[in-house]
Formats: C-alpha cells, sequence, structure tokens
C-alpha cells in the first residue's frame, strides 16, 4: 500500500471547465467507471419472468449500474444484454465517444448507442456499468434534477435470442460533497502480469479540494511508454484515466497494459513494451481545475525480472560515512570493478558518479548492472569520461521491491594529470576532462543548439552567491536580454553575447526558495537547453550568473516574465507558463523524480540532488 496525505474533491466547475479537452479521453472502460453510490430500485420483471434492476436515483457523475437473473436464451445459455440511455420510439438515446466491447464477437460496437452490452451466465444473470454521461465522453452531458432511463435489451446479440425490451427509470441528484479523505491511498491486486494483461488497482481517498474526486492520470514508467492511439490530446504518455467515486474518491479498475507490439506502444526510442520490472504512476493535479497535485507509485513485473528506468537521484545528504556500505572501487585502464557487501551474484545495481553533489549519468540513466560473483560489479569505461576532482561513486539496488535502495558508495577521485583514487586507496589509468558537450559540475549537460562546446572546458571550481534573496527581486529592471523559448519539452535559453565554451551559472527560484543548479556551457549560439517538463504549471525562475558571479538576467515563467515560452510549431502566441505536460505533478513530488535524460537539464533530478531539505514547491494557483 502506497500512501500520501493529500485531500480532494469533483463538481460542475470542474465538468464545465473539462469540456474542453477532446472528445476521446474516455477510451478505456474500466479504467473510467466512478463507482457511485445510487439508491436502488425493488426488483422489476420481464413478460418472460426475467428479473431486473436499477437506481431510482443517480448521483451526478456517478456510475449507473444496472442487473439482471434469468435472463436465458431459449437453448438453455444467458442471453447477450445490451444497455442504451433515454432510448425511445423516435429517440436513438444517447451516443457514447467510448469504445464499447461486443461480448460476442471480441470487437467493438459501431453503433455508438451501446454504452454496454454483456452476455448473461448460464443462470442467466448479468450487471452492466455505464459512466455517467457528459460531454467528455458522450453526445450529452446530463445535470441535477433531471430524470433519465435505461434501456435494457436482449435478442439482437445472440441468433435466436429471446427478444425483451424494458426500462428502469431514475432521477440525477446533487452531488453530497461528502468526499473530504485526506489520506490518498493505491494498491496494486497483484506484482505479475502478463503483455497485454490487466493490473487491478484499489484506491481510497482521491478527493478534489472542494469539488468530489479527483480525475487520475495513469502513466507508464514515469510516461516512458505512449500509447499509439492517445487518449487526451497531443500526450500520448497518458496510459489511462480513473474517475473515482466522488463521494468517498475510492476505486477499484483495471488497467491494460500494452501488448509488447508497437501497435498499441512504443518507448523513446521507438520500441514497444516488454517484459521486466516496470511500474505505475498515478498523478493528479492538472486534468481537473484546482486539484491537488500528487504522484503515486506501484510497482509490477511483466515476466522476467529486470528493473526498467532510471533510479530517484540520491540527495548529497545521503552520501554521508554511515551510508558507505562498505563499497570499495578499483579502477584499471578498462573499467571499474566496485564491490558491493551484501549483494550475492545476479542482483541488480545501478552505479553513478556524484560530481560536486549531482549524478552524472556517465553509464546513462537506464542502465542497470548485474552483480558476478564475491559481490564485483564490472563498469566499462570504454567512451566514459570520468569527471575531474573528488567524486563518489554511488551503488543503488535495482532487485524486485528495492529499487533505488543506496547500498552504499565509495569515494572516486580523478586528477587533472590523469591518476585517479578510489575508496581502496588504489591508482587507475589517466583520466581527463569533462566529457564532450560541457558536462556540469550540476549533473546535466547542455544541449548545443548549434556547435558543440569545447570539450576541453571545465567548469568553474565554485558556486557562485545567490545574485537575489527571493524570487520577487527577479524583476523586469534587472532581466537582462535572456531570452527562451519552449520547444516541446525543453526550454532553449539564449544569453545575447554568450560565446562558444562560455560558462553560466544557473539558479532556481520558486515560491519555496532556491536552489543552485550548477553550471551550463554554452554552444556556438549562445544557448542551452533545459528540461521543463517536471515543473508542471509551477511557477518558477531561472537566474543565470557569469563567472564573475554577476547576474546576466533571467527567465522563467510568472506574470512578469520577459520573454514567453512557446510551444514548438506554434502561431507564436505566448504560452502562460511552461507547462508541458498534463499530469499536473504536484510540489511535493518534485523532489522524488530521476533526471529526465542524457542532454538536458533536469530540473527535478538536480534539484533532488542539490536541494535536499528544501521546503516543499508548491504548484501555482
Amino acid at each position: 500500500m502506497i500512501r500520501t496525505t493529500h485531500a480532494s474533491r469533483t463538481s460542475r466547475t470542474s465538468r464545465t471547465c473539462g469540456r474542453g479537452l477532446v472528445a476521446s479521453l474516455l477510451l478505456l472502460p474500466s479504467a473510467l467507471l466512478a463507482l457511485g453510490s445510487p439508491a436502488y430500485a425493488a426488483d422489476h420483471t420481464t413478460p418472460d419472468g426475467a428479473g431486473y434492476s436499477g437506481p431510482t436515483a443517480v448521483v451526478f457523475g456517478s456510475t449507473i449500474r444496472v442487473e439482471g437473473t434469468g435472463w436465458k436464451h431459449p437453448d438453455g445459455s444467458g442471453s447477450g444484454v445490451v444497455a442504451k440511455l433515454d432510448a425511445a420510439p423516435g429517440n436513438p438515446g444517447v451516443q457514447t465517444n467510448r469504445v464499447v466491447a461486443d461480448p460476442v464477437n471480441g470487437g467493438s460496437f459501431a453503433d455508438k448507442t451501446v454504452q454496454g452490452a454483456v452476455l448473461a451466465n448460464a443462470s442467466g444473470d448479468w450487471r452492466i456499468d455505464i459512466p455517467f454521461p457528459s460531454l467528455l465522453n458522450s453526445s450529452t452531458d446530463w445535470l441535477p434534477g433531471e430524470t433519465h432511463l435505461v434501456r435494457l435489451l436482449s435478442g439482437g446479440l445472440r441468433s435466436g435470442d429471446t427478444p425483451r425490451s424494458v426500462v428502469v427509470e431514475f432521477s440525477v441528484s446533487e452531488p453530497s460533497n461528502t468526499c473530504a479523505d485526506t489520506n490518498a491511498t493505491v494498491e496494486i491486486g497483484s506484482p505479475t502480469a502478463e503483455l497485454g494483461g490487466k493490473v487491478r488497482l484499489t484506491g481510497t481517498g482521491w478527493c478534489h479540494p472542494s469539488e468530489g474526486a479527483s480525475r487520475i492520470a495513469i502513466k507508464l514508467d514515469q510516461g516512458a511508454h505512449s500509447r499509439v492511439a492517445g487518449i487526451l490530446g497531443d500526450n500520448a504518455t497518458i496510459w489511462a484515466i480513473i474517475d473515482p467515486d466522488p463521494a468517498t474518491g475510492s476505486f477499484d479498475t483495471e488497467i491494460t497494459l500494452p501488448d509488447g507490439t508497437l501497435a498499441t506502444s512504443r518507448d523513446e526510442a521507438g520500441k514497444a513494451f516488454g517484459e521486466g520490472g516496470h511500474w505505475l504512476n498515478l498523478l493528479t493535479g492538472s486534468l481537473k481545475p484546482g486539484d491537488v497535485g500528487r504522484s503515486l507509485r506501484v510497482d509490477f513485473t511483466v515476466g522476467a525480472y529486470s528493473p526498467s528506468g532510471a533510479p530517484t537521484p540520491l540527495g548529497d545528504d545521503e552520501l554521508t560515512a554511515a551510508t558507505k556500505g562498505g563499497v570499495e572501487v578499483v579502477r584499471s585502464a578498462t573499467s571499474l570493478a566496485v564491490t558491493v557487501p551484501g549483494t550475492v551474484r545476479g542482483d541488480w545495481v545501478h552505479l553513478d558518479v556524484y560530481s560536486s553533489g549531482a549524478p552524472r549519468a556517465l553509464w546513462g540513466g537506464t542502465k542497470w548492472f548485474r552483480v558476478g560473483a564475491g559481490g564485483v560489479v564490472t563498469a566499462p569505461l570504454a567512451g566514459i569520461t570520468l569527471p575531474v576532482g573528488s567524486n563518489k561513486l554511488t551503488v543503488q539496488s535495482g532487485n524486485q521491491g528495492e529499487v533505488g535502495r543506496l547500498l552504499g558508495w565509495a569515494p572516486l577521485v580523478v586528477t587533472a594529470t590523469g591518476s585517479s583514487g578510489s575508496g581502496t586507496g588504489s591508482t587507475g589509468s589517466s583520466g581527463g576532462s569533462s566529457g564532450s558537450g560541457g558536462t556540469t559540475s550540476s549533473g546535466f549537460t547542455p544541449v548545443a543548439a548549434g556547435v558543440p562546446a569545447p570539450a576541453a572546458a571545465t567548469a568553474p571550481p565554485t558556486t557562485p552567491a545567490a545574485p537575489v534573496a527571493s524570487m520577487e527581486e527577479l524583476h523586469s529592471d534587472n532581466a537582462g536580454e535572456v531570452s527562451s523559448v519552449l520547444e516541446g519539452t525543453e526550454l532553449l535559453i539564449t544569453v545575447p553575447g554568450g560565446g562558444l565554451g562560455e560558462w553560466v551559472h544557473v539558479r532556481l527560484y520558486d515560491a519555496a526558495g532556491d536552489v543552485a543548479l550548477g553550471w551550463a556551457q554554452l554552444d556556438a549560439s549562445g544557448q542551452f537547453r533545459v528540461d521543463v517538463s517536471a515543473l508542471g504549471t509551477a511557477r518558477f525562475k531561472l537566474a543565470l550568473q557569469g563567472a564573475d558571479g554577476a547576474l546576466i538576467g533571467w527567465t522563467g515563467a510568472g506574470a512578469d516574465t520577459p520573454t514567453a515560452a512557446v510551444p514548438a510549431g506554434a502561431s507564436g502566441a505566448p504560452a502562460a507558463s511552461p507547462r508541458v505536460s498534463d499530469e499536473g505533478i504536484g510540489a511535493t513530488t518534485l523532489l522524488n523524480f530521476g533526471l529526465s535524460g542524457v542532454g538536458v537539464l533536469s530540473l527535478l533530478g538536480t534539484a533532488a540532488a542539490l536541494g535536499a531539505g528544501r521546503p516543499s514547491r508548491k504548484v501555482a494557483p
């Protein structure tokens, strides 16, 4: 069970604001069923004696549940039952945007007035759950105070079946606004799954602060896998959406996984979802106005286990004498031999080199190693340039159930002349300067927008003092001529007059304070890039300082931002903020994720490494 401490709720405001979302938002049947608490009528009976029941009143936004008994085919098997909404003579009924499965042939209904269908069991029993109609999922929306009906039909799905046509009428009532549970939780039904299979999730306490339940976005491996057919505009990384019970904030649903082919999903490298260790991220904050920002994670395994993704970066305050764990590292001309006490052959581990308190991801953020005999891990150095200075080589577990746990660390000193020291006092072959592209002391590599910066340049050895005390002191008078443009998930920052190889220091300011992100090296165009996807809608500013510590200028997101972020390919209209994702990640989660990848500065990962103990970041109202 994973828990967090946020409160939440749903209502008419969010429903109205959400009408701008695409009609295909609700394509995952089981993931989108809100579990309502309707009042049920006494059982009704069809002319041939079959029983059926439904609600007399449905809370606005809740699931409509109808059930039946004794619906038998003349051959003794169960009948096929179809449910429609407001279907009557001269009115075909409400149309849905959802994909409704045909239980007989395994396909889907072309008739969009079919809201649900089922084959009754051998006793003729069945149940159908229908999502509450709104402009998000259907051709109309229902309002409290109205009266509507469900029509139940048989005889059309199976040849020779008994024809039936009956209705259940009910009223729509106002939400009670009783959703007040502040302890949001999620639990996975089983830690193992199959490609194309289902993962059952149950949760409680997913309440919106003022409007019923939150709307939950589901991502696979932190958005690493995208749907081939997206369900929320251009954001294909949202794999599913859950609408909990608006009265309690609870849910019980199944998420269908990719089937392992490119027909259903692909990752950033264009590969299909595969076997190994995976996780689901449950995110709230921006799919519904005014919601709380949350991010919870549940892990599972498909087939044979192997870890995937990158572990959460470590804070420099975690790398203390008490957490060394007896790790030893010996460097040779071709590799690092890392001994990790307590591990056994076959264990999974992640290695990283922390320089100036931040991870470098020298072997790639998602690279995992297997432990060999004697608890030794061998990391090749081919194509790897170790950062000059006093570094720390870290070891994090990749074993199932403990991914990211710190197993220990050892000093790794690389001198400018090439010799290096380790936790055992051994020396190795020549080291070298920072790698090509200008790897900074904060653990990120700016993406050169033009010609790469020279590899021989090294970052200044010190961190300049903060140029101002708070974000409010960065205003139009000291903005300089720094400009930025949002291209996808990256903020392209231009420093006028900046030359090839010049170093600038980047400091992040927001409502919680400031944190030094480190040095970035400019390309021939005086530019570098920053991945701002982790900040969601948070208001922030990036202050740039020269090697002498003087403030060059700043850019960021906020009402007084002098340079607006413009999405790539946009018409040129300025955006209000560098919001480039739809998960609405809240402030408290910003310090808990990994680096976004090689070649861009990850505010998320760098803040996690350098901002330990810093107050929680808040999402702008």
